[in-house]
């Protein structure tokens, strides 16, 4: 008997191993269950167009399931550049700033998702919103290729302030990169012109035709600075940056010439000379020449080469 009963005691302990280790498993694999639940099949059959739409470059026709996707998974904010990017391609230019507004105000929007949304804002005539838009991807570590977009982008804006700055932050990447260099001193010669002697001599000593650029435009910029006259640095500059071709950035000096000296009849010529290269009428600012100083000898050329353009 007595083994008998050592034996039964020796079955139960054995048991009781085995049973507390399941006890312990058991709520874990209950849970595991319970959390793997399928996915809604009007999830995947969302993400099935999304991928077969964007495969056949139909971007703006997965519009509607993306949206669908995010009423299951609403925390995915990055969908929202995705249908900006859509809508900014087919022209819905109000429902992309409204889409990339969403992904920047859950911190989700990248910079090429902040270029599109300036380039939004730009296209429905909002200019301030399309530089702030533009302006905060200098914050976002932005790769070289938008850096220099964002260059091209401010300038055809007739934003030189911005060109300026996204040119600075390209010398800081690639300060080996001779289209950097000579941007950033194109952009400072109508601003500070000293300062912008540093940049061109770098891009004087590189390679492509941005050296040769580089090479003409330091040459006059070096002479301009010896002079006193601000107005007249930016006078001979801007001729300069007329005959290399660059006549937007020359009216930009031009016009910072007027507003320092008013006065200057030969500074409104030459504005008015620009404005016509840039498809400008350029008349107001040559009849302001004339009334300051109808003997001025630029002057009275910039009037004969306006009216000879008239005949044409």
């Amino acid at each position: 008997m007595i083994t008998l009963a050592a034996s039964i005691i020796t079955v139960m302990k054995l048991a009781a191993r085995v049973a507390l280790p399941m006890l312990i498993i058991a709520p874990t694999v209950v849970l595991g269950l319970l959390t793997i639940a399928p996915r809604p099949t009007a999830l995947t059959d969302a993400w099935q167009k999304v991928r077969l739409y964007e495969s056949n470059d139909q971007g703006v026709r997965a519009i509607p399931y993306y949206e669908a996707i995010l009423t299951f998974q609403p925390q995915r904010f990055d969908i929202w550049e995705r249908i900006g990017s859509f809508n900014y391609d087919d022209g819905h230019l109000e429902q992309a700033v409204e889409a990339f507004q969403t992904a920047a105000a859950n911190q989700s929007l990248t910079p090429r998702g902040y270029f599109d949304l300036g380039n939004a804002y730009y296209e429905l005539g909002n200019q301030e919103a399309a530089s702030q838009a533009w302006m905060q991807i200098l914050l976002l570590n932005p790769d070289l290729e938008l850096i220099s977009e964002l260059v091209a982008t401010f300038r055809n804006a007739g934003m030189f302030d911005g060109a300026l700055q996204a040119a600075q932050l390209w010398r800081e990447v690639d300060p080996q990169s001779t289209q950097a260099a000579w941007s950033t001193g194109l952009f400072l010669s109508s601003r500070d012109p000293e300062l912008a002697i540093q940049h061109l001599t770098a891009a004087r000593d590189g390679d492509g035709p941005e050296a040769a650029l580089a090479r003409q435009l330091l040459e006059i910029v070096s002479l301009a600075v010896l002079r006193t006259e601000p107005a007249y640095q930016l006078a001979v500059i801007g001729q300069r940056l007329g005959e290399l071709g660059q006549w937007d950035v020359a009216e930009d000096a031009f016009l910072r010439a007027v507003e320092i000296s008013p006065n200057y009849a030969e500074a409104w010529a030459l504005l008015g000379e620009a404005r016509q290269n840039l498809g400008k009428d350029g008349w107001n600012d040559l009849l302001q020449a004339r009334t300051l100083d109808p003997d001025s000898e630029i002057v009275l050329s910039a009037l004969v080469v306006y009216w000879k353009r008239q005949k044409e």
